[in-house]
This record gives structure tokens, C-alpha cells and sequence, in this order.
């Protein structure tokens, strides 16, 4: 998102009549371009703003009724991006997305786990979050210069560093704070695998319940085909080989193939190969401990999946994984 971002007319008007009352001196920079330009937003479309942190802007602020966020290092969140003509950059609120057309079924739709600790957000993130209750919802308009990761000692400090990105409007709902996205994850994992699978341990992230018994292992460097339907413990359907399933779960495509796919295992799991790519670790170990014939549903968590990042908008960060697969003839 560049800073070649459009003025509306109204916001050029007030602009220009601040640039004619104020003759400069000096060549102006970018910023302090982007700071006249805000303030003649502000005053056209949030006169009230409250100025909070290194410069932020705070349009709207709904307080929670849980508990004060007090600097933990993950958070769930809601967050809507707008830039400031109003236009939705990107959501993950489902109801949104419905009002503007844009749901997607085989999209993931909630609250994110984002880590903050160790300077993993943005610092006008921080800022707003500053002050906020658990449940709370917060808008506030994030000049560029706070669209950094990079600490500085203050607000004078952050103009002076330029980056090629535009002002935003955020709105975040704080939906819970912890002290690790690690520690959540595991925690949600354990209750997950006990609520479904009771009897099922985990074990270093991985746990593995057994629909069918194998006959037998699969020897390293082996190919097999396989049926698999990978689902979020939420049981959202992300992927699946199976066209019923993909019908059932509204995300069937007329694009994809529906049949056993090759799968060649490694005596590593993260060297496992389908389709002449390697898979996540966490699947390749499934496809490595299915055995011959065998069907069984192998979770594990992020770590050996898709991270802090997830994948795209269908599996969100710090997701742990949930693989029904199923050793089959070749079709």
C-alpha cells in the first residue's frame, strides 16, 4: 500500500486553503505533507478525534466489560483495515465481509491471534490497544510513520523515518490477552483433543487417533495415494481430496480434481513430497505413520503447520491443524 494514496476534493480544498494562509519557508517533506492532509481530514470527518500515544487518532471507542489489557504478549483480535476514502482493504469479520459482498466460504472468518510482544506489531497497534478492556472495540486513524515495527523515543523521532506506507484506519475488537500465542495454542489444542478425541494424548505438538488399523508400515521413500480432508479445530473444511466433502463444506471448485492423490514419504517428515512439493512437516508426519491401508486423523499444532503466518485467508496464524487421511488404491 503506497502513499499515492487519492485526496478527496473536500480534503484537497482544506489543503490548499491551509498551504495559501501558511506561506512556507522551506520545501515541506512527505510527512509534513501527510500531516496537513490529516489534520484537514480530521477536521472535515472526525473533528473530535482524540490525539493518544506517538499520534494516533482515536475516532471511536466502545469499552469492553472484561478485564484491562495490560500489555500481554498475544492478543485475539477482530481488525478491520480501511483506507480513508472509507474503502474495506481487508477484514476478518465475517458479518462484514457478508454486508459487502465478499464472503467467501473457504475463507476463515474471526479473531486472529497476533503476537505483540518483542515488537511483532505495528507500533500504532500498540498504541491503541493501550487503555483498552477485554471485549472492547476500538477505531482510530494510524498515520504512516507509526506503520512501523521499528522503536523510537517519540513521536518527533517516528516522523523523521519515512516508509512507503499509506494512513489507515483500523478498527480492532480485543476479543482476549495472553501471555504467549504458543501458550494459547497449546492450551486450545488440549481442550480441543480432550472435548473430541478423549483418551488421545498429545505428545511434542502431535497427537494421533486411529480410524482403521494399517496393515503395515509404509517403508521410507514409498508412494502411496491418498484421501485427505484437512479442517481448523473449529471444523471449517480448508481442503479436502473428496468431492462430497467439498460439497458439504461449500467449497467445491469446478477447477480442482477430486480424486486419491500420490504422495511419496521420506524418512523425514518434513521431506514428504506430493504432487513434486514438500508438505508441512506436521502432515508429512501423518502420511509417514498412516501405514499401509490405515485411516486415522493426525492434529497437530502450528509449529509443524503454517506458524505465526498462516496461509492465505483459508488458515489463520497459530493455527493447529486437524487431518482425517486415508491410505487407498492407486485410482
Amino acid at each position: 500500500m503506497k502513499r499515492n494514496f487519492i485526496y478527496n476534493l473536500l480534503a484537497i480544498a482544506a489543503v490548499s486553503a491551509i498551504a495559501v494562509g501558511c506561506a512556507k519557508s522551506h520545501e515541506t517533506s512527505a510527512q509534513e505533507e501527510e500531516e496537513e492532509y490529516l489534520k484537514a481530514w480530521l477536521q472535515v470527518n472526525h473533528p473530535d478525534a482524540v490525539k493518544s500515544g506517538y499520534g494516533i487518532y482515536i475516532l471511536d471507542d466502545q469499552p469492553g466489560t472484561g478485564a484491562n489489557y495490560k500489555g500481554e504478549g498475544a492478543i485475539y483480535v477482530l481488525r478491520t483495515i480501511r483506507s480513508l476514502d472509507g474503502t474495506v482493504a481487508s477484514t476478518n469479520d465475517g458479518q462484514l465481509a457478508k454486508q459487502l459482498g465478499t464472503y467467501k466460504q473457504q475463507y476463515y472468518y474471526g479473531p486472529h491471534m497476533t503476537n505483540v510482544a518483542g515488537n511483532n506489531a505495528i507500533v500504532g497497534i500498540t498504541d491503541m490497544l493501550y487503555g483498552m478492556k477485554i471485549g472492547g472495540t476500538r477505531t482510530a486513524l494510524i498515520p504512516s510513520w507509526l506503520m512501523t515495527f521499528d522503536r523510537y523515543a517519540s513521536e518527533e523521532e517516528y516522523k523523521k523515518h519515512e516508509n512507503d506506507y499509506a494512513p489507515a484506519i483500523y478498527t480492532i475488537t480485543l476479543e482476549g490477552a495472553y501471555e504467549s500465542a504458543e501458550k494459547w495454542e497449546g492450551d486450545s489444542l488440549a481442550r480441543y483433543i480432550m472435548h473430541n478425541y478423549p483418551g488421545v494424548s498429545a505428545s511434542e505438538g502431535y497427537a494421533y487417533y486411529t480410524i482403521k488399523a494399517p496393515k503395515k508400515p509404509i517403508p521410507a521413500d514409498s508412494t502411496v495415494y491418498i484421501n485427505y480432508t484437512g479442517r481448523l479445530t473449529n471444523g471449517q473444511v480448508f481442503d479436502t481430496t473428496v468431492e462430497d466433502t467439498a460439497k458439504v463444506y461449500n467449497i467445491w471448485s469446478s477447477r480442482k480434481t477430486y480424486a486419491p492423490v500420490a504422495v511419496k514419504t521420506a524418512a523425514k517428515d518434513n521431506a514428504v513430497t506430493m504432487g513434486g512439493s514438500t508438505v508441512v512437516e506436521g502432515f508429512g508426519h501423518a502420511v509417514n505413520n498412516v501405514g499401509v491401508y490405515g485411516h486415522g486423523i493426525s492434529i497437530f499444532m502450528s509449529k509443524y503447520g503454517y506458524g505465526s503466518t498462516g496461509s492465505g485467508a483459508a488458515i489463520p496464524p497459530y493455527s493447529p491443524l486437524v487431518f482425517e487421511i486415508e491410505v487407498v488404491d492407486k485410482p
